[in-house]
């Protein structure tokens, strides 16, 4: 034994360089905690976006579905409105068309994933500018129209006919 009364090669759990022998498996007890921990984060993060991710497919499935069958509505009413007509007249032929490409979009809303709806018409949309845009400017019209008539009566009220009549009481 040494006369110094703190001998690190005789004094038990000191090592010569003055660590304890327990600190390097510590630090690696540390990493593995430390990855373990990592792995659950990104487990748990994983699972977090894979729920959400279905939620939201679900929701547009959801809206997609609703909106075929409102096209597909929409489409009986016009198939309707040209069966009352003369069928030889040019609204009963503008009439069945409008149904017919409304029916065609109520099964494309039914059958196919909104992404590859939209890679569709973006491809159209490359390849005959002038006619998407054309379509574009028709369908914002057409939607105007369906709100405007949604909306109530166009009857103005009887104020407005007396101020268009010069008769507005001042």
């Amino acid at each position: 034994m040494s006369n110094n009364p703190i001998d690190p090669i005789e004094t038990p759990g000191i090592r010569g360089d003055g660590a304890k022998p327990s600190d390097a498996s510590a630090e690696s007890a540390n990493t593995n905690s430390g990855e373990r921990l990592k792995e659950t984060w990104n487990d748990s993060a994983q699972a977090v976006r894979s729920s959400v991710e279905n939620r939201v497919r679900t929701a547009i499935d959801q809206g997609q579905q609703a909106a075929a069958s409102e096209v597909e509505d929409f489409a009986g009413a016009l198939h309707g409105a040209a069966g009352s007509v003369d069928p030889d007249s040019p609204s009963a032929h503008i009439a069945g068309g409008a149904a017919e490409a409304l029916d065609r979009i109520s099964q494309t809303l039914r059958s196919k994933e909104l992404g590859t709806m939209v890679r569709d018409l973006e491809s159209m949309a490359r390849r005959q500018p002038a006619l998407f845009l054309g379509a574009a400017v028709a369908a914002g019209f057409v939607a105007v129209r369906f709100l405007k008539a949604a909306g109530g009566s166009h009857e103005p009220s009887s104020s407005t006919q007396h101020d268009r009549m010069g008769l507005a009481l001042h």
